[in-house]
């Protein structure tokens, strides 16, 4: 089995604007009103599939890019995988991995940036990936 390397660790939260909040307040005294039809899952729980595959996709596609705009081949891009899926949690996480050890991760990196502009420009893709998760609808 190959090795992977961490480059980042990505974390995103569901957040409820207050129009959404209201609306779910009016439902907060009816008995299993956070629970999907047929007596299944929680709520959350019915969705997170989707949400989780939603943030990784957004995640890669930005992730994908960034990298590719550095000039990197697609063989080499880091790929985002989910790293934690606790069921019913708002929270997601994943972590932008690469093929390789270490030293053949840093290797490739230091070929296409200089390390303080790498994490600059990771700084950037941050601010992007935020945009474009707060800009689509996850569920």
């Amino acid at each position: 089995m190959e090795k992977k390397t961490v480059i980042a660790n990505i974390r995103a939260e569901i957040l409820l604007n207050d129009d959404l909040q209201e609306f779910f307040a009016q439902f907060q005294d009816r008995e299993n009103a956070w629970f999907a039809r047929q007596g299944g899952d929680t709520f959350l729980g019915e969705f997170g599939f989707e949400w989780n595959t939603n943030f990784v996709e957004i995640a890669q596609s930005v992730f994908d890019a960034h990298f590719r705009d550095l000039g990197l081949s697609e063989d080499r891009l880091p790929k985002v995988e989910l790293t934690d899926s606790r069921r019913g949690s708002w929270i997601m996480e994943a972590a932008l991995t690469m093929f390789g050890t270490v030293g053949t991760t840093y290797t490739i990196l230091k070929g296409v940036s200089e390390l303080p502009k790498l994490a600059d420009g990771l700084e950037e893709t941050k601010k992007r990936l935020q945009k474009e998760l707060s800009g689509r609808c996850l569920s």
